[in-house]
């Protein structure tokens, strides 16, 4: 069996960001659950000769309402071969999303939630990695842990 392997080429352009903290003070708050969401496309496909240009918005609310992020953005895309370039068109006017699309776009617009939530001043959503206490069975030395 032969599988044919579709090569795109993806980058992406963020047009815009927007980033709010909606309390003065987070210490009253307890648990916060952050709540993300991937639109994509956001908008109409648009091609422009082998580039297919695909609107996205991303979006992270906390619960309760402490802040809120968007970014807005557009992914370009690039197919080898005219076929190529309808067929991914047809795709995404159909609601199709590559998962390569998508998990770049995801991973692009996580990164940059987790960069604005730190200069918000929320705290990491994964707690730092902390170093387990002195035993027998652990040692360190200068080049790091030795387990």
């Amino acid at each position: 069996m032969s599988s044919v392997e579709r090569k795109i080429s993806i980058s992406l352009s963020i047009t815009q960001i927007h980033a709010e903290k909606l309390v003065e003070s987070m210490s009253l708050h307890g648990e916060v659950a952050v709540q993300l969401q991937l639109a994509l496309p956001a908008g109409t496909v648009r091609r422009e000769g082998d580039v297919v240009k695909v609107p996205f918005t991303f979006t992270a609310h906390t619960t309760p309402p402490l802040a809120t992020i968007s970014i807005r953005g557009v992914a370009e895309l690039r197919c080898s071969g005219e076929e190529e370039v309808e067929k991914l068109v047809s795709e995404l006017q159909q609601g199709k999303v590559p998962q390569p699309l998508f998990a770049t776009v995801f991973q692009v617009c996580y990164f940059e939630t987790l960069l604005l939530m730190r200069e918000l001043g929320f705290p990491p959503p994964i707690p730092p990695p902390q170093l387990p206490e002195k035993t027998s069975e652990v040692s360190t030395s200068r080049t790091g842990m030795v387990m």
